[in-house]
């Protein structure tokens, strides 16, 4: 089945109404800066207008000297990776599309990228400004199901400082062809500056593999590769997402989009720790009892 891919360029969707249009900020950094994406929320409402002397940071347990930006003001990069292998065929292949224009709801100074995978990956929407991608994009449903081979692709090609680069990746969770497992994604993650959601809609560990043609929407990893799939999430900030499967992928890219412009974006050059090997990282708001999702650290 072919499908068109329909790519809007709406410049202030449903998930940014109300964001406050500031002029943009640019921040420099140096090849050794560290970025952290933080969300803070509080009874699950983000909480806006922290500055940086709200925020305490430790590298190590060594507590660093930090610049923060709002992620509402920053330009930001976003790589949507869509499962177009024969299991998602159909309605949910449409289902799958609709999603990828409903993520455009970004601004003039926002990219996306679009991939595509089943047996191989490929890349039908290089990342540019959302103003000039092309609206005329036929994308076929075929193939096994290369999930793992495309969340590294979304990965890779990560932006300059000051452009946080948000991988969304939506798959029936059903692997059955990539020669790397999920170890790879958590490696890469704990390396990466990109921050990575995955959403698996009612998704389901098997002890065993399916019977002969169980496939279709009905997701199933092994239990490890779950595991490993959601730490790689978190390593770089972001989350594995289980919605139910009546409920449109689209509404958690909004979701997500929205969350990620609701948060901050911390940055710091590490002081008093080792240059090399993995770096612990904890964020806290001090005196607060807010909820604080941060990256959890990287690895040099």
């Amino acid at each position: 089945m072919t499908a068109r891919l329909w790519i809007g360029c709406c410049l202030a969707g449903p998930a940014l109404a109300g964001s406050p249009m500031a002029s943009p900020q640019v921040f420099r950094a140096g090849v050794d800066a560290v970025s952290v994406p933080v969300l803070v929320r509080e009874n699950t409402v983000p909480v806006a207008g922290l500055d940086v002397g709200d925020f305490e940071l430790t590298d190590n347990g060594v507590t660093q000297s930090i610049s923060v930006l709002s992620t509402g003001v920053l330009p930001i990069d976003v790589t949507i990776v869509l499962d177009t292998s024969a299991s998602v065929d159909g309605d949910m292949l449409a289902r799958l599309t609709e999603d990828a224009h409903a993520a455009a709801a970004l601004r003039p100074q926002d990219r996306l990228r679009v991939l595509t995978f089943g047996t191989t990956v490929g890349e039908v929407v290089p990342l540019q400004p959302v103003e000039t991608i092309p609206r005329g994009i036929r994308i076929s449903a075929a193939g096994l199901t290369a999930f793992f081979h495309a969340v590294i692709a979304g990965m890779f090609g990560e932006t300059a400082p000051g452009r946080p680069h948000v991988v969304i990746a939506l798959s029936d969770g059903g692997d059955n062809v990539s020669l790397v497992g999920a170890t790879a994604i958590r490696d890469l993650a704990r390396r990466s500056r990109t921050v990575l959601h995955v959403i698996l809609p009612g998704v389901r560990a098997l002890d065993r593999p399916p019977n002969a043609g169980a496939t279709g929407w009905v997701p199933f990893v092994w239990p490890g590769d779950l595991r490993r799939l959601r730490d790689a999430a978190e390593i770089t900030g972001g989350r594995m997402h289980h919605p139910p499967l009546d409920q449109p992928s689209s509404t958690m890219i909004r979701e997500v989009l929205s969350a990620f412009r609701a948060g901050y974006v911390l940055w710091y050059t590490p002081t008093g720790v080792d240059t090399t090997g993995w770096h612990e990282i904890t964020v806290r708001v001090p005196g607060r009892r807010y909820e604080v999702t941060a990256r959890r650290g990287y690895e040099r």
